[in-house]
């Protein structure tokens, strides 16, 4: 992955992380959590953030990128010192 931007705020919502790859776009929210006592991260992104999420990378790809696919992800990382673990949940 090479990495596009971090920390973007568009219009309405702030994109974690943009990349890309092999022609793709990934517009991903990071999600960290020390344990799972409250779920994984992922669990905590709302449908109606996914939404912001693609309305936001339908802004950024308008003019420069409009050649590319997209696909919007969630990092879920669980950080436990030594074992931590990255997931990655995609959405279609």
């Amino acid at each position: 992955y090479t990495i596009l931007e971090k920390n973007l705020f568009l219009r309405f919502t702030e994109i974690d992380l943009i990349a890309e790859k092999e022609n793709v776009l990934y517009f991903f929210e990071i999600k960290t959590r020390r344990t799972k006592d409250f779920g994984e991260g992922f669990e905590s992104v709302s449908k109606r953030k996914i939404y912001k999420i693609f309305k936001a990378s339908e802004i950024y790809t308008q003019n420069k990128f409009q050649d590319k696919d997209v696909r919007i992800g969630i990092l879920s990382i669980l950080y436990t010192g030594e074992n931590s673990q990255i997931e990655i949940f995609w959405y279609e």
